[in-house]
């Protein structure tokens, strides 16, 4: 999801409430209000799966340099570093796939 995603599920978390405000029934009050909850969870979930821009990047970013560290700081590695970080935050979290940036290359 994207952070477009996350901005669409709040303007339909935001109409829920409306609605919620101009209905007389107790029932289709409270409907409303669990709907309007629904879209602001799932706001929540693309905002968590989006990141914040530039999350992913930076999360990558700290673990190429733990890892550079760990292997003693050696020149001319930065690429390898980088797709062995990317890939251990891939597979510490199946679940939630992180959006990777482009390569090393793409970025400079």
């Amino acid at each position: 999801m994207t952070p477009a995603d996350a901005e669409r599920y709040r303007r339909k978390a935001e109409e829920c409430r409306a609605n919620a405000r101009t209905v007389i029934d107790d029932a289709d009050r409270a409907a409303w209000l669990r709907l309007a909850e629904v879209w602001t969870e799932l706001a929540r979930s693309a905002n968590r799966d989006a990141g914040a821009p530039g999350n992913a990047e930076e999360e990558i970013k700290k673990r190429a340099y733990e890892i550079w560290e760990r292997h003693g700081r050696p020149k001319g590695k930065e690429d390898e570093f980088w797709q062995q970080a990317e890939q251990e935050l891939r597979n510490e979290n199946k679940s939630c796939p992180i959006r990777t940036p482009g390569t090393r290359a793409e970025r400079s």
